[in-house]
């Protein structure tokens, strides 16, 4: 069932009498892998630490306040493409890289496959930093992330800086997308925009074993320990304040004892 006729169904008079909630629902079981396209995979092995960190070793589930959990199921290189990938043909790569045996099947039918595309500009044809795009596998609902390498989006950064603060972003964005909000949670004020009152202290680090020290963020010369996350905004979720500058509300953080 479409998770906006649960939110609607829920709410109706008739089932007052009954403990209706989105909680109470199976939990969307989202499976996160990275595909690095050859050449510009340096950061590969980093990238790895991190979304352990980030998806093992984080709160970051707590977002989505029971209605999704994010699992990673790792990574590969896969060979570049033919011609640049944008919006209209990424699915169609990624779906080359699944046939060609380079992208493993997702684990369980019962997932919902996410791709994380990574990718030097003269690959991936992005109109920014990175995107997302809800989409379909075999039939059922996926999403996809693209992030640009090189040049990278914040001056004077390591691609790894930009790496990890804007997979996360589109990572939440295109969850919240395939349960059914807008994919705004990201944006505004949560990404260090400079006419938004929160500006560049929105950027913080997120610090696991293998961490980086003394991350130079490229906004307003913050420098933060660990790998550079952002906050991020439930208010983004609703259509009608997409692009606002919205209340960041949540960020992740390391728990205080990691859960088994």
């Amino acid at each position: 069932m479409p998770p906006q006729l649960v939110r609607t169904l829920c709410t109706a008079p008739l089932l007052a009498l009954f403990a209706c909630s989105e909680a109470a629902r199976p939990p969307l079981k989202i499976e996160l892998r990275a595909l690095w396209i050859a050449g510009a995979d340096a950061d590969r092995a980093d990238m790895d630490r991190y979304f352990d960190c980030l998806l093992q070793q984080s709160d970051l589930d707590e977002y989505w306040r029971g209605e999704a959990t994010v699992r990673y199921a790792g990574s590969v290189v896969v060979p570049p493409p033919a011609a640049r990938v944008d919006y209209t043909t990424v699915t169609e790569y990624i779906a080359a890289q699944r046939a060609s045996g380079a992208l493993p099947a997702p684990s369980d039918p019962s997932v919902t496959p996410v791709d994380a595309v990574f990718g030097n500009r003269s690959d991936l044809d992005l109109p920014g930093c990175a995107a997302l795009i809800d989409t379909t596998v075999e039939g059922r609902p996926a999403g996809a992330v693209m992030v640009g390498i090189e040049p990278t989006c914040w001056p004077g950064t390591t691609t790894l800086r930009n790496s990890t603060q804007l997979v996360l972003h589109e990572l939440v964005e295109v969850v919240d997308v395939l349960l059914g909000y807008a994919g705004e949670a990201g944006d505004g004020a949560c990404q260090g925009n400079g006419a938004c009152e929160i500006g560049c202290d929105t950027f913080v680090g997120l610090t696991c074993e293998g961490a980086p020290t003394g991350t130079y963020t490229g906004c307003g010369g913050r420098v933060v320990d660990g790998w550079v996350v952002q906050h991020l905004s439930h208010e983004g979720r609703d259509e009608k304040k997409a692009h606002q500058c919205t209340t960041c509300d949540f960020v992740p953080r390391v728990r205080s004892a990691s859960p088994p």
